[in-house]
């Protein structure tokens, strides 16, 4: 006899509205079709994920390790622009580096770097849309300290480069 759980109304207007911009960007991506855009997809559905997760307590399955991912994606928002090693996140949290990194990735589905790598590349992102800093300023502030790499995982992940993104998204504030 199991129990059906029926969403109330404000749950779901929060998912539409935290969702709905995320999957006019999947659909978007899927439409162009270019070379990047199935990694582009991935990596909006891996955003859509923490989003949810982040809004909705029951969205993230609770384990026995999840104390450890919690803490690990704290410290990674909190010190995405410094040099993240995980021997010293690890020794922080009184874990070994192989455990905290099979922990997260059972608890996330991403692998320790990888997160980082989202994390700094939203942020980037951000910076992007809101400031008039440079792309290099913009890399190093996120936590890469080489313009060029940053640019190329940028335009990996988004199928776009920095400058192309920001000229995009500051055209509709003119």
């Amino acid at each position: 006899n199991q129990k059906i759980l029926i969403p109330n109304r404000e749950l779901i207007d929060k998912f539409v509205y935290i969702a709905k911009p995320i999957f006019d960007e999947i659909e978007r991506e899927y439409c162009s079709g270019d070379a990047f855009s199935e990694e582009v997809i991935m990596h909006y559905m891996h955003l859509l994920f923490f989003l949810l997760a982040r809004n909705n307590d029951t969205a993230m399955p609770k384990r026995t390790g999840s104390i450890y991912t919690t803490e690990t994606v704290a410290y990674i928002k909190e010190k995405y622009s410094e040099n993240i090693k995980l021997s010293e996140l690890a020794r922080q949290l009184s874990v070994s580096p192989e455990h905290l990194s099979r922990i997260f990735k059972r608890d996330t589905g991403l692998g320790i770097s990888e997160y980082l790598s989202i994390v700094r590349l939203q942020k980037s992102q951000l910076l992007l849309r809101s400031t008039a800093l440079s792309v290099a300023e913009i890399a190093e502030s996120c936590g890469f300290y080489d313009s060029n790499y940053f640019s190329k995982k940028f335009k990996k992940a988004f199928g776009i480069s920095p400058l192309r993104f920001r000229k995009q998204a500051t055209a509709g504030l003119e």
